[in-house]
């Protein structure tokens, strides 16, 4: 954690660097990632937010559909609007994700897709 805050302490405005916060489940790192992300002017990338996504969606899109959609050029819009589904309809998302989470294909088109947005740093993921 030391690290971390000196490395946030070097960034300057010119958002240089993308910052990968990872671990386990329901540990507070949501809230840390949004937290840095606010005081640096950074953008939040919620990863959970694509597998989400394809677990509403994948019953009724294929891969290469999955695929096609994620290289929409407003894609982050489209992935921030799994927020707004009713509690079933998330919890329904959340369960799929769990089953679909072992297929490699789709969690490299989830990682490719991240990759491709954050080349232009300035992101917390």
């Amino acid at each position: 954690m030391e690290l971390l805050y000196t490395l946030l302490q070097s960034l300057n405005t010119k958002k240089h660097i993308n910052i990968a916060i990872d671990g386990y489940a329901a540990v507070g790192k949501t809230s840390v990632k949004e937290a840095i992300a606010n005081q640096y002017d950074y953008q939040f990338i919620d990863s959970e937010l694509f597998y989400r996504y394809v677990g509403h969606y994948y019953n009724d899109y294929s891969i290469d559909q999955i695929k096609q959609i994620f290289n929409e050029e407003q894609i982050l819009e489209l992935i921030n609007s799994i927020k707004h589904l009713d509690k079933e309809q998330y919890q329904e998302s959340g369960i799929r994700v769990a089953q679909i989470s072992t297929n490699n294909k789709l969690c490299d088109i989830i990682n490719e897709t991240i990759r491709k947005i954050v080349k232009n740093k300035g992101f917390v993921v």
